[in-house]
């Protein structure tokens, strides 16, 4: 178990890619049943948890239908569960990067409108997240970094734009 996590820090540095990942339906239920337990424990206190928790599900569902939209758009949907398993596995582990940060802005007690420093730290991690599924993405497709960060920021824009549509206070 252990080195399959070193595996998802070397795709989150752009070491490797999707493809060193084995095509494993179990191996997916696996790290999605791993990426809830740990999105679980980074939602907003402030949140209704039912409700935070059906957000994080959406938001994974649609994050993996894009990427299987845009694989099946270039004729290589074979290469999904590869994909699948490392997009949730490279957020795995950069959630739990992020846990002892959105730890430490909560102590912080800061109005939401104030710049912190864990804040600051939270805004990089998300970059950083956009930043590998674009890479992630980019080599599964077989096309440039920029075309595989394209199709995430637009994923994420959507996204975003979607969650403030129906739910305009939980942002």
């Amino acid at each position: 178990m252990w080195r399959l996590g070193l595996v998802f820090v070397d795709i989150s540095l752009h070491r490797r890619g999707p493809d060193v990942l084995p095509a494993s339906q179990f191996l997916l239920g696996l790290v999605l049943v791993v990426y809830f337990l740990v999105g679980a424990a980074t939602l907003p206190a402030n949140e209704a948890p039912l409700v935070a928790f059906a957000l994080l599900v959406a938001d994974r569902v649609l994050y993996l239908g894009a990427a299987w939209a845009a694989l099946t758009a270039i004729a290589k949907p074979r290469r999904f569960t590869q994909t699948a398993i490392a997009l949730v596995g490279a957020d795995v582990f950069l959630n739990l990067v992020s846990l002892p940060l959105l730890l430490w802005d909560d102590r912080t007690h800061a109005p939401l409108e104030q710049v912190t420093l864990p804040r600051l730290l939270i805004a990089i991690v998300y970059l950083w997240s956009i930043d590998v599924g674009g890479f992630i993405v980019a080599r599964a497709m077989s096309r440039p970094y920029i075309v595989g960060l394209s199709v995430v920021v637009v994923y994420v824009l959507l996204s975003l734009a979607l969650r403030d549509a129906i739910l305009p206070t939980v942002s």
